[in-house]
């Protein structure tokens, strides 16, 4: 046995010698390991880090987006408004004599109902609320069922 050891090179001492050098080096490997686990990790976190505040700039741009939207989807329905108005005003000889009537929707207290009334620009809004209710079925809209004027709409 010792001469098998002998031949090949394995003494006692240099297995010693072997074990350590090995124990030193997986010592090391997993020092490396460590070090890679911490820097996935924390590359992991940057990159939910990251995903979170596109997320939060994707909501604010699409805020901002529709805001826009909403503003020049506004001023083109005006200047239509206005197309519309000036085209009636020079084709419809009746438009103009009936411009100051304007439209309101009235519903009943339970707004299951509602008037569309035909009313002139000076009217009050009392007129228009006895001619709404002289229009519409008596079912709820006495003063014990709580009804104001606050359940209409102009």
């Amino acid at each position: 046995m010792e001469e098998s050891r002998a031949y090949l090179g394995l003494t006692e001492h240099g297995l010693l010698e072997t074990c350590g050098k090995m124990q030193e080096q997986l010592d090391e490997i997993r020092s490396q390991n460590t070090h890679l686990k911490h820097l996935v990790l924390k590359s992991f976190r940057q990159d939910q880090d990251a995903q979170e505040l596109l997320k939060e700039y994707v909501g604010h741009i699409a805020s901002q987006v529709s805001q826009v939207m909403n503003y020049a989807m506004t001023i083109r329905l005006e200047e239509n408004n206005k197309l519309i108005d000036a085209t009636l005003r020079d084709r419809v000889p009746d438009y103009v004599k009936n411009a100051s009537t304007a439209f309101a929707l009235v519903r009943n207290c339970n707004g299951s109902e509602a008037v569309v009334l035909p009313h002139q620009q000076d009217e009050s809004m009392q007129e228009l609320m006895e001619r709404a209710q002289q229009l519409q079925p008596k079912q709820c809209c006495d003063d014990s069922h709580g009804c104001d004027d606050k359940q209409t709409q102009r």
